[in-house]
């Protein structure tokens, strides 16, 4: 059952800015990853995953945006960064538990 709360919760985020946004700001595939994502890690880990991959894709933009490579008007597929470090999430699992044990 928390699997499924993890899941909707996750995706219930990135549907209602893509109802508001008409699609513009997220694409609804974003949606769809992250009810997986939430649905696999459950919670903390799903969460962590969704957050790491906000990083990631931050930190991207802005080093792509130094070397002139991208503007602010440039899209990044936020799907790539949200199966890239649930990935690695899955791969360091027992690891990462291990840390937001002691913080929960």
């Amino acid at each position: 059952m928390s699997l499924l709360l993890s899941a909707l919760v996750l995706s219930s985020i990135f549907a209602i800015i893509h109802v508001v946004s008409k699609g513009e700001w997220v694409g609804l595939g974003d949606a769809k990853i992250l009810f997986l994502i939430g649905l696999v890690l459950g919670y903390p880990l799903g969460f962590i995953s969704f957050l790491f991959s906000v990083w990631t894709a931050a930190l991207t933009g802005i080093g792509l945006m130094m070397f002139g490579k991208a503007n602010r008007k440039t899209a990044l597929p936020f799907g790539s960064f949200l199966a890239g470090v649930s990935i690695i999430i899955i791969i360091f699992q027992n690891e990462i538990q291990k840390i937001t044990n002691q913080f929960l």
